[in-house]
């Protein structure tokens, strides 16, 4: 006879987590999108602005494997939790498929819509996980190296660099092997390597349920693996130069388009120390009352529809001035609006004034959020 599932404790270490991946995502997104400047000769903030940008997409990936395994973690038969909960998070995965490509086509333009962008991968790599979701610590971790092996051959394989001319931007044909190449390897986030980052947190997600066999060997992990892969990522870097060949595959500058193995280990190492700091600092039984920690909770529990709602309040105005204005370009002013301190402030302002929308969503129980939508489609209890 199967047990009833058992509730699932809100930790504060992923909350402080996703809501600092959501705003770091809208100040990179606000400067990026808006700012004037470049890498190549831009201030210092904007700089500032990137590097710190580089984190929240990995954030979030990471946190949606760690969720998954937390939501799994309600029944207490493990991998075997019968054809309706399954359904249901076969469900979950295909809708945000579906309305990241939605998404795409109606903030970014009709040609967007196969760009393969976080939410399209988010649905992806949740259907994924829920697949192998039987296997061992020890297969996940082999799954993720696999990954991190397989993806800069398959970039050669696919001619990942045509697609990417100016480096920032990705072109497509809407050809059956653009769109399939575009998925699995060539778009902004491809499976390959991005899948590393949600397979880590479904792994590591064992941490936060002491009762499962392996919990304390994760926690264990946790800071070692960390700043292993942090070194591992420095000296592929160093070697960069020094090397030829095969090695460049993989002993390259850290760069996030494409997301190179450098920067794959960087990130997770970077986020491994962080969620083992605050996992400690935060989750305990006692843990400190931060003041913030209210904003920061409403910030991740509503972190998907800040990130929808975002992208329109910033974006639509750049397509509405260049259609008033007759330009032929609907993207004239895109990264040419403003300076990037401008783009900062507005990023800061967008904060502090959805902040109260978000207060009176969650008094009504984040009725009409995204969140809620999704839940209510796939079935699934409100958080």
């Amino acid at each position: 006879m199967r047990r009833e599932s058992t509730p699932v404790k809100r930790f504060d270490s992923i909350d402080v987590l996703r809501a600092g991946a959501i705003l770091l995502m809208v100040q990179i997104h606000f400067v990026q999108n808006l700012a004037k400047d470049t890498l190549a000769g831009g201030s210092p903030l904007y700089y500032a602005s990137h590097a710190l940008g580089m984190l929240p997409a990995p954030l979030f990936t990471f946190l949606a494997g760690m969720s998954l395994r937390l939501s799994l973690s309600r029944n207490p038969s493990g991998g075997d939790i019968g054809q309706e909960p399954a359904l249901r998070h076969i469900r979950r995965g295909i809708l945000v498929i579906f309305f990241g490509l939605v998404f795409a086509t109606l903030v970014r333009m009709p040609d967007q819509v196969f760009a393969w962008d976080i939410l399209p991968f988010i649905g992806t790599s949740l259907l994924v996980l829920f697949a192998l979701r039987r296997l061992s610590p020890r297969a996940l971790a082999l799954t993720a190296l696999l990954v991190v092996v397989l993806s800069p051959p398959l970039r050669i394989l696919s001619n990942y660099a045509a697609h990417w001319p100016t480096g920032h931007r990705y072109l497509y044909a809407f050809t059956l092997g653009d769109v399939v190449w575009g998925f699995f390897a060539n778009g902004y986030f491809p499976l390959f390597p991005w899948l590393v980052f949600p397979l880590a947190g479904f792994l590591f997600g064992g941490v936060l349920r002491p009762d499962e066999p392996g919990s304390r060997a994760l926690r264990s992990a946790l800071p070692v693996a960390g700043l292993a892969f942090i070194a591992l990522s420095l000296a592929g870097a160093w070697a960069s130069g020094r090397v030829t060949g095969f090695w460049l595959w993989y002993a390259s500058p850290s760069r996030f388009y494409p997301a190179t193995t450098t920067f794959i280990l960087k990130a997770l190492g970077a986020i491994l120390c962080a969620f083992w700091f605050l996992h400690a600092w935060l989750d305990r039984e006692a843990g400190p009352r931060l003041p913030l920690l209210p904003f920061l909770r409403r910030y991740s529990r509503f972190s998907l529809t800040t990130y929808l709602v975002h992208h329109a309040v910033h974006l639509w105005p750049l397509l509405l001035v260049a259609y008033l204005q007759g330009r032929t370009d609907p993207w004239h002013f895109y990264a040419a609006a403003m300076p990037t301190g401008a783009a900062l402030a507005l990023a800061g302002l967008f904060v502090l004034l959805f902040y109260p929308v978000l207060v009176a969503w969650d008094r009504r129980g984040g009725r009409y959020s995204f969140e809620w939508l999704l839940n209510k489609l796939s079935g699934q209890p409100s958080p």
